[in-house]
């Protein structure tokens, strides 16, 4: 790690100029190898020619030999200027039957990859930027994140009928028929230059013809997932179909090698290794940032870094912006491992917790070695960058687990304060204080998810008076419960990114807290309470939703009745819902996608009927309202949405209802707030309920229902949203 607590100098019989884990030089210049033990390490023949990780500390890169990364990356919105639209306009996608013209500043946006013209703009770019930079390795074309790539005929070319790769539409072919046509532009001129790429996405599969050898692809994957052999076993044989993907040539010495000791796959099975010449990069998601519990695989990095190495990969970049204080040795390790794949990586980590924790090396050990065990110990189906910003990554370390690793941190504590060694007491406690920001963070979750679970099992349809009668005893108390684990993470949270930085990149606080039941739980009392009673006076029936429609307040939520709007298609994929008017929507196109609208008579959930769902990947249905003068400023409790949902969630799957007020410029007024469904079997009715508040300014609310990551089995079944007041 950076700073004075990642610098250990080598004891006086192992005096040498050598490598740091930290970035902080002494008169002496005495440092620990990265391998410590073993030979300072240089580039060896088996070296990554770049290794580039994004988010780390600059000397501490520079002292671990890190290099500065290639040009690959997003550019493709910026080499087409939307100034160039009334000129030119074929250059850009065309979208429903138009050319699409974008706006201003934004960059994150495909130009129409299938037009000539496109590739011969980013020769020109290309050109002009080797001529300004003429040490320049490659120039970036790498795709954007948006998705709409368009449907004239130049595209459609390539991705009609569509195609699909790991459940996402596969436009390879159109992305590399552009790298290439510019590849073969550029190579009159610029023999020794690459066109950088990204295989990412929509494109991570091999095209369906040879690559020119100066394209030079970044394949991306998040091999954290290698948990899942199925997933592993597909990625590791990309990489090797990716390896031979290109043109022979013999100027850039493309003739496949054979080694002659293959390695094996962490399962057993034999590893076939070739080489080829043109360079290929891989890159990675290493994080850190987006995670606040260890999301630890040394053993996999060390294997998918050695397995790419060797049949061909030659560049190498990673997100990674570690959280320091719970990644333990990955980031080091990692670092080192691109300086020479073929090491014995159990080697360099017994060097590693030997010389970094000394006397207290064998319980720190085990801790970071448990933490790496819940990670590729979980179960359900892989994807890409599973658990990020979810708070299902807490379920990975239960309060139970959370417990065992902070006695295994106290144990590692009491033995170095025995050995007296200021600088390994101070690294652990440096750990200890990291964890705990872990540890109230899973506390939160578990206490948010009962509260959460407890409403929507009071609001279930077909629950038994007596029963609700039952549950409402505890909500009191799980309320209180829920809100000292919140007021106390938030506590934490802000206090540990103000005095240990390092220990955590960034934490994200509005993302993880805006789920909030509390609100809704607090109004659930007062209802309960005034319905107890009125018990005395006379019986109270409660149905689903006891709560009355506020029409009182001149505020109506229009739901799914009227006539649906067509959605929008492009390429034959969806992209927007089929809605009534008013509503909007915006959808990852993903294999085996349905969306159904049910009529009324099968429902009986509103006028418009249910929205049923499955297979969604990132689904947002939004609308937005006029917020009446007569509810600004109004203390909670007053009125708020409910929605009535059914379903089956996996663990990370999502249904959201967040709300949102914005002021009369459509500027938003402080953070999202939602209330979600739980993961599990939700096959009776039940409701989503939010209670804002609605703060003095807000002149719009927006509301959005956001469906995320179903899996296999899963489906929801929506109703239509509506107001509903808690004064009867």
């Amino acid at each position: 790690m950076p700073g004075r607590l990642g610098y250990e100098p080598a004891a006086p019989s192992e005096r040498r100029k050598s490598q740091s884990l930290s970035v902080e030089r002494v008169e002496h210049e005495d440092f620990i190898g990265a391998h410590f033990a073993r030979r300072r390490p240089e580039l060896s023949d088996s070296a990554f020619w770049t290794r580039a990780l994004g988010g780390v500390d600059k000397e501490w890169g520079e002292f671990n030999q890190l290099t500065p990364r290639l040009n690959f990356s997003h550019n493709l919105g910026r080499i087409v200027p939307r100034e160039l639209f009334d000129e030119q306009p074929e250059l850009f996608p065309l979208i429903d039957e138009k050319r699409w013209r974008p706006k201003p500043g934004r960059v994150n946006w495909n130009p129409d990859l299938g037009e000539p013209a496109t590739a011969e703009l980013a020769v020109l770019a290309a050109d002009e930027y080797f001529k300004e930079n003429p040490g320049a390795v490659s120039f970036a074309l790498g795709v954007n994140d948006g998705l709409r790539f368009g449907e004239s005929p130049a595209t459609l070319e390539w991705i009609d009928p569509v195609r699909w790769f790991r459940n996402r539409p596969d436009y390879s072919d159109l992305v590399f028929q552009f790298m290439n046509g510019v590849a073969q532009r550029l190579e009159p001129s610029w023999s020794d230059k690459h066109v950088g790429a990204l295989a990412y996405y929509w494109a991570e599969n091999v095209p369906s013809f040879s690559l020119h050898p100066q394209v030079l692809p970044y394949l991306t994957a998040d091999r954290s997932q290698f948990y899942d052999a199925g997933f592993r076993r597909e990625e590791l044989e990309l990489q090797r179909r990716w390896a031979n993907a290109f043109v022979k040539s013999e100027r850039l010495n493309a003739e496949k090698v054979i080694l002659d000791q293959p390695h094996s796959d962490p399962d057993g099975s034999p590893l076939t290794a070739v080489s080829s010449g043109p360079r290929l990069g891989i890159y990675d998601y290493i994080y850190g940032v987006g995670f606040l519990v260890p999301r630890i695989h040394t053993e996999y990095l060390s294997y998918h870094l050695r397995h790419a190495r060797t049949v061909g990969f030659t560049d190498y970049y990673a997100e990674m912006s570690p959280n320091w204080g719970i990644d333990g040795p990955q980031p080091w390790l990692v670092a080192q491992l691109l300086l020479d794949p073929e090491a014995d990586f159990e080697t360099m980590l017994d060097e590693y917790y030997a010389r970094f924790f000394k006397t207290a090396s064998v319980p720190m050990r085990r801790f970071f070695e448990r933490c790496e065990e819940q990670w590729v110990n979980q179960t359900g189906a892989s994807y890409w960058l599973k658990h990020f910003k979810n708070d299902s990554q807490a379920k990975l370390f239960p309060s139970g687990v959370s417990r065992e690793l902070r006695t295994l941190l106290n144990d590692a504590l009491r033995q170095a304060e025995c050995s007296g060694n200021e600088v390994v007491i101070e690294r652990i406690r440096f750990v200890r204080v990291a964890w705990g920001l872990t540890e109230r963070y899973v506390a939160f979750c578990e206490a948010r998810n009962e509260l959460q679970e407890l409403l929507l099992a009071l609001a279930k349809e077909g629950t038994g008076n007596s029963e609700r009668d039952s549950m409402a005893n505890f909500l009191e108390q799980v309320l209180v419960r829920y809100q000292q684990t919140r007021i106390e993470f938030k506590r934490y949270a802000e206090w540990i990114q103000e005095e240990h930085p390092l220990a955590f990149t960034r934490v994200l606080l509005d993302i993880f807290v805006r789920h909030d039941p509390g609100p809704t739980a607090e109004v659930e009392l007062v209802r309960i309470s005034r319905e107890n009673a009125q018990k005395d006076a006379k019986t109270t029936e409660r149905s689903a939703d006891s709560r009355s429609q506020s029409s009182d307040r001149g505020f109506r939520i229009h739901g799914w009745e009227g006539e649906l709007q067509p959605g929008l298609e492009i390429a034959g994929l969806p992209f927007e819902l089929a809605l009534p008017r008013g509503w909007r929507s915006s959808v990852e196109p993903w294999l085996r996608l349905l969306t159904e609208m049910r009529p009324l008579q099968q429902s009986g959930r509103g006028a418009g009927g249910v929205l049923r769902l499955e297979n969604h990947k990132l689904t947002s249905i939004i609308r937005g309202y006029h917020a009446p003068s007569t509810a600004v400023g109004r203390e909670l409790g007053n009125w708020g949405i409910a929605v009535d949902v059914r379903g089956r969630l996996s663990e990370t799957a999502l249904l959201n209802l967040t709300l949102r007020p914005y002021d009369e410029n459509m500027q938003a007024l402080g953070p999202a707030v939602d209330t979600k469904l739980t993961a599990g079997d939700h096959g009776q009715w039940t409701q989503l309920v939010q209670f804002p508040v609605i703060p003095e300014g807000t002149r719009y609310l927006g509301l959005t229902l956001w469906c995320a990551h179903q899996q296999a089995g899963d489906w929801l079944e929506i109703g239509e949203p509506r107001v509903i007041s808690n004064s009867n």
